[in-house]
């Protein structure tokens, strides 16, 4: 389950905290696009994703499913042009995007046990939101974490 993989969850060998399962997190970048293709290009007959962009999570998984059991010819015919961020030559690749980000959140993340995650394309106003400024904001921020007492 979650909290026992939250309980196992290290990097070189050294465990790490991870947040409670009421922190909010935010998925960005391939996180958003794979989730908002299973969206556009389910087939009709499966489940509608409610509450987006704070879809649960077994929900995601199964539309997943649905997508990609989609035979190719009829993903080849039909989808084309149907989600503005997967153009033609990467329709070949969102079966592929969704299982990954599925496993990164479920399994590696363990955040099947959280209430909600959120995807976005962009901040609130407009500002891209990429994973290179989460990183520069990591970056920034370390030292002023490190540097405090109560840490």
């Amino acid at each position: 389950n979650a909290s026992r993989r939250r309980l196992l969850c290290s990097i070189d060998d050294q465990p790490i905290a991870t947040p409670p399962p009421t922190t909010r997190f935010l998925a960005m970048c391939n996180f958003f696009y794979a989730a908002d293709a299973l969206r556009a290009l389910a087939p009709d007959h499966a489940p509608a994703l409610a509450d987006w962009p704070t879809p649960d999570l077994a929900a995601l998984h199964d539309l997943a499913r649905a997508f990609c059991a989609v035979p190719w010819h009829v993903v080849q015919a039909t989808m084309p042009g149907r989600h503005p961020y997967t153009p033609t030559h990467l329709l070949a690749s969102r079966c592929f995007d969704a299982a990954y980000v599925l496993v990164l959140l479920r399994d590696v993340y363990a955040l099947d046990d959280f209430p909600r995650v959120t995807f976005a394309l962009d901040a609130h106003g407009g500002t891209d939101v990429e994973w290179t400024l989460g990183f520069f904001l990591s970056e920034i921020l370390a030292p002023a974490v490190s540097a405090d007492p109560t840490s």
